[in-house]
């Protein structure tokens, strides 16, 4: 089955950026694009710095979480290190008594 027509409601809705690169390939294998509103809404600025400001949020979350984690995973080495020498601490003076 082959798809001949793609309909979206604006063409920023199928992608932000590179548009007509999109639409030059879907042209080449043989799909037409139809726009049924071509003008955008008022606040489509407002709506694009809105995502913008998502994904930094996203990015930002994920690189800082990543930084915490780094700490949790070395506290967590750091423990088990201190427990496993605290049991060979206790074995070797059970075999010292």
């Amino acid at each position: 089955m082959s798809t001949k027509k793609l309909i979206i409601e604006y063409p920023d809705r199928l992608a932000r950026f590179g548009y007509s690169y999109i639409e030059r390939h879907l042209r080449y294998c043989g799909v037409e694009i139809v726009a049924i509103a071509e003008k955008e809404p008022e606040d489509a600025q407002s709506e694009l710095v809105r995502d913008l400001l998502a994904i930094v949020t996203s990015f930002s979350a994920r690189l800082y979480g990543a930084r915490g984690g780094k700490k949790v995973r070395q506290g967590f080495r750091e423990l088990i290190a201190e427990a496993s020498q605290s049991e060979k601490t206790e074995e070797q003076q059970e075999e010292a008594d």
